[in-house]
């Protein structure tokens, strides 16, 4: 079994364009693309570094989000989620061998899983901070249906059709066993 590998500018470099993603489309309520790239991230450079690069990416673009930092317990689950995103995605990469229409489904199914269990960290963390009250955490989930849905719908389709063409292109570059073999876990 390899040694785990750390590359701090790799995970750097991509943390900074996962932050620069969630950015992008940052105008447009619950569509964003951090998630896919965490996830990417994680499924190119392994385990280890994909935790790292959700952390960092997620706990930057929170810092600094033109609205304000988020409080502290919706600080902690936004990176609690991203660094999930990561891990998993890094696990993935090490058993995922051809990125066909299989792939592709289960990279949609954990789209969505993520966006829910981001949906419900979050929402638990609002009620934490707001009053540590069952009936305000179901009263904000129903609330933010029409949001969450939105989020689980365009992440279910990013990571249908945006991680797999991203990872083809990337591996017929060389640039993933390139990569895995200086970084990853």
């Amino acid at each position: 079994m390899k040694s785990p590998h750390f590359n701090p500018p790799v995970i750097g470099l991509l943390a900074a364009l996962c932050v620069a993603l969630g950015h992008l489309l940052a105008a447009v309520p619950n569509i964003e693309l951090l998630t896919t790239g965490v996830f990417i991230s994680g499924y190119w450079t392994g385990m280890v570094s994909g935790i790292a690069v959700g952390g960092i990416a997620i706990g930057l673009y929170s810092m600094l989000n033109p609205y304000g930092m988020a409080p502290p317990p919706l600080f902690v689950a936004q990176i609690l989620s991203y660094t999930i995103v990561g891990g998993v995605a890094g696990v993935l990469g090490r058993r995922i061998r051809r990125i066909g229409w299989k792939a592709a489904l289960l990279f949609a199914a954990c789209g969505l899983c993520f966006t829910v269990l981001y949906a419900l960290l979050t929402t638990l963390a609002y009620v934490l901070t707001a009053g540590n009250h069952r009936v305000l955490f179901w009263g904000s989930l129903i609330q933010g249906l029409g949001f969450y849905v939105t989020h689980m719908i365009t992440n279910t389709v990013f990571f249908f059709l945006l991680v797999p063409f991203i990872l083809n292109r990337l591996d017929r570059l060389g640039w993933t066993s390139e990569l895995r073999g200086s970084v990853h876990e």
